[in-house]
């Protein structure tokens, strides 16, 4: 994790990529629980946010603040002795069981993805958004597909997944269904082969046939959340 750029950097087979820091993201869902809690009057609530790495393979580095960051970002084999830790820490029951239940089942109630369409909210037209492939290192439009890999035209940093994030903007901007010519459109891929090619190795979930096949960005908008 990269310490002064808050960034997570994914390193494979010598190439970097950038991705989100998942302890910025961990930390505004704790702060949205917070107020959603307060809203209907729990207010003694502590929210404790972590962040667990389901893969053991994956080695987890700081670049600073390093002991902050192990107590929030571990392997989920340490998880259970982190709610062991939380049950020492809190003993003091705050809610009822009948209280407990209550908030058990408003939870599930409003458990619901936000459906809500951005660009009519905002009265943004769909020709007025900036479509391509963003380059994490310059921050410019400016990634070009070439051999299976995205090139940057501006400072030649080299991405092997640069369109994921693209297609999760294009799942929150425009919604969760795209085709090959759309693809082609937002991500600026000349080649329908190419652009078949990407989302073959996606492996999203589709219907349709092979002309006019609909794939759903659902799945790639969770995976990335970390």
């Amino acid at each position: 994790m990269g310490g002064n750029f808050k960034q997570l950097i994914r390193s494979i087979d010598g190439k970097e990529d950038s991705f989100p820091n998942p302890i910025i993201q961990v930390n505004r869902q704790k702060r949205q629980l917070t107020q959603w809690l307060r809203k209907h009057n729990f207010i003694n609530l502590d929210v404790i946010p972590y962040v667990v790495v389901s893969s053991p393979k994956t080695i987890i580095k700081a670049s600073s603040n390093q002991c902050e960051i192990a107590k929030k970002v571990f392997h989920s084999e340490l998880l259970y002795k982190k709610v062991e830790e939380l049950d020492l820490k809190f003993k003091t029951d705050f809610y009822t069981h009948k209280e407990i239940r209550k908030l058990a089942k408003l939870l599930i109630k409003q458990h619901q993805l936000l459906d809500q369409n951005i660009l009519d909210k905002y009265n943004i037209g769909n020709n007025e958004l900036l479509t391509g492939v963003i380059c994490i290192n310059c921050h410019q439009f400016s990634m070009v597909r070439d051999k299976g890999n995205w090139i940057c035209k501006n400072c030649l940093h080299v991405s092997k997944g640069a369109h994921i994030s693209a297609l999760v903007d294009y799942f929150l901007l425009i919604g969760n269904s795209i085709n090959n010519k759309q693809v082609r459109d937002f991500l600026h891929i000349p080649s329908i082969y190419n652009a078949s090619r990407l989302l073959r190795k996606l492996n999203l979930p589709s219907s349709g046939t092979k002309k006019d096949k609909t794939h759903y960005l659902d799945e790639l908008s969770q995976q990335s959340s970390f």
